[in-house]
């Protein structure tokens, strides 16, 4: 993207890629591969751990196993894309928040971690109140705690994006895609492209633009949703079910 001082940058949240460096730097193009694997296991150690008081160590484990191994999201782990990630701050964030006689200590780091799921992910802010729901046995300090410091992560995070180019969120920016012929990394003499080609994410009128055409893709949506082109809910729900039991 084009940041608000006429520099490029990378348009997307910079949490993953910084994260994913130090793998690479480790373990080679590997260590997307390694990053990913140890996020997966995460959301797989959240759902042994919530399942276990109920049903025991052994099937929880099973269980948790099985949602891993036999879900459609085995198959990101080999590509260098932050979606899994995200799942595994959210996970552990969620569980550190909710989970029974935690303290203080385990609220704070889960609302460490969720603010940083917002500065990769903002429209999961919207999954806040449920939170606080989920925490309402508490005090009201331990939800109060959560949000605060979810929301102190999440500037501190914006503020990086707003010093480096100048936009709020790291989504913000006029953005573009470089094409395999377009001389890049830099090199000299190289012109950015078309202003009018580019697209800015916030823009008003782009946005009503973008919410009216996505109408016009509701039907076949809703189809890939019940039969799918891979996991569909009809096809998929009677596999995950039997999985369960």
């Amino acid at each position: 993207k084009e940041g608000s001082n006429g520099g490029l940058y990378y348009a997307k949240p910079p949490l993953y890629g910084v994260t994913a460096a130090v793998f690479y730097g480790l373990f080679g193009v590997n260590g997307f591969f390694v990053l990913n694997s140890l996020c997966l296991f995460l959301v797989a150690l959240v759902a042994a751990r919530s399942l276990a008081p109920c049903f025991g160590d052994g099937w929880a484990t099973a269980a948790a196993a099985g949602f891993v191994l036999f879900s459609p999201f085995v198959i990101w782990v080999p590509v260098p894309h932050p979606d899994l990630f995200v799942a595994a701050l959210l996970a552990v964030s969620c569980f550190l928040a909710v989970r029974a006689g935690g303290g203080y200590k385990s609220t704070l780091a889960g609302a460490v971690l969720f603010g940083a799921v917002l500065g990769e992910k903002p429209p999961f802010l919207l999954l806040l109140p449920f939170i606080v729901l989920a925490m309402g046995w508490r005090a009201w300090r331990a939800p109060l705690l959560f949000c605060g410091v979810s929301l102190l992560t999440f500037m501190a995070l914006s503020s990086i994006n707003l010093l480096v180019d100048g936009n709020l969120l790291a989504y913000q920016g006029n953005r573009f895609y470089v094409g395999r012929h377009m001389p890049f990394p830099l090199e000299a003499g190289w012109q950015l492209p078309y202003r009018g080609q580019l697209s800015h994410l916030f823009d008003t009128g782009q946005v009503i633009l973008a919410l009216l055409s996505n109408i016009t893709l509701l039907g076949d949506k809703l189809a890939d949703f019940l039969v799918g082109r891979q996991t569909g809910i009809l096809p998929y729900f009677p596999v995950a079910l039997l999985l369960l039991v």
